[in-house]
């Protein structure tokens, strides 16, 4: 997968978000007003894996647990709603400190009024250690449902996004740590 580099919002030396590029913040972790974000599992069909999410003392989100394969298990996520119009952009960026394993960043739309039983996911690799940004372009998402590939489904409504979320699957299993400072909107650069 080719990854393309965004221009995004710009950083002060503070660590906050300035304003003179075109990106769009969607969400900063350390924002007391941050939404709630909520956790699936899947014990959801009888599987054994576990996840929590939540803001640390840094003011970073983070998103750690165990998947299981047991069970016809394997899979931990995190989702949060949102009303989004990134119409104007060509992808998500997200600024984060990673393990070393490989992650779903994921879109649901809203379609004549309800949320989509799909999602629109773009799988990255979270490298380990230190603070990074990862650009996911909007090109790289794909229909999936529990897990699987899905043909004949509208395009990507980029002007209803209505949830986004982290998957942690990909047949691993073991313990996994993903930590965000922000996710971003940002348009490629010319």
């Amino acid at each position: 997968m080719i990854l393309l580099p965004f221009l995004m919002m710009s950083q002060n030396t503070d660590g906050t978000a300035g304003t003179e590029d075109p990106g769009h913040l969607l969400v900063r972790f350390n924002d007391p007003g941050v939404r709630a974000w909520g956790v699936v599992n899947d014990d959801v069909m009888g599987g054994i894996s576990t996840s929590r999410f939540g803001i640390s003392d840094e003011g970073r989100a983070v998103f750690t647990g165990y998947v299981s394969l047991e069970n016809n298990g394997g899979f931990a996520s995190a989702r949060t709603r949102m009303q989004a119009d990134l119409g104007g952009f060509d992808g998500i960026v997200l600024r984060l400190k990673g393990d070393g394993k490989t992650y779903g960043f994921r879109l649901r739309t809203v379609d004549r009024g309800r949320i989509t039983p799909y999602s629109w996911e773009a799988i990255f690799t979270a490298p380990a250690g230190e603070l990074t940004e990862i650009s996911l372009p909007f090109s790289s998402f794909r229909p999936v449902y529990r897990g699987r590939q899905l043909v004949n489904v509208p395009e990507l409504d980029l002007r209803n996004i209505a949830e986004a979320g982290l998957m942690m699957s990909s047949g691993q299993s073991g313990p996994f740590r993903l930590e965000l400072d922000w996710i971003a909107a940002g348009r490629s650069e010319k």
